[in-house]
């Protein structure tokens, strides 16, 4: 195992945190109608989080666990609001 020094596992924290709540914005604002977002940009962004948190959670075991408990809900929340937004996958 990769062993990740304590500041790039902070900084990669705090970046993921920071991309898990960009997404949940831009779906509450996508719903609102004050920014408009395409699935191609979603799932991009969802991709990226996705890719990030596997890393996270192979490399940076202790505070993985904290990641995991504020992405969940965003998972669910993606779903839905892709489904909703845009029934047919690209």
């Amino acid at each position: 195992m990769m062993e990740v020094p304590f500041g790039v596992s902070s900084c990669l924290y705090s970046g993921i945190t920071l991309k898990i709540e960009g997404l949940r914005r831009t779906m509450e604002l996508h719903e609102k109608g004050t920014v408009i977002t395409t699935q191609k940009m979603l799932k991009q962004e969802y991709q990226t989080i996705q890719e990030a948190m596997d890393f996270y959670g192979e490399h940076c075991i202790v505070s993985y666990s904290f990641l995991v408990q504020r992405f969940e809900p965003i998972k669910q929340e993606y779903h839905a609001f892709k489904e909703k937004h845009f029934p047919i996958d690209i």
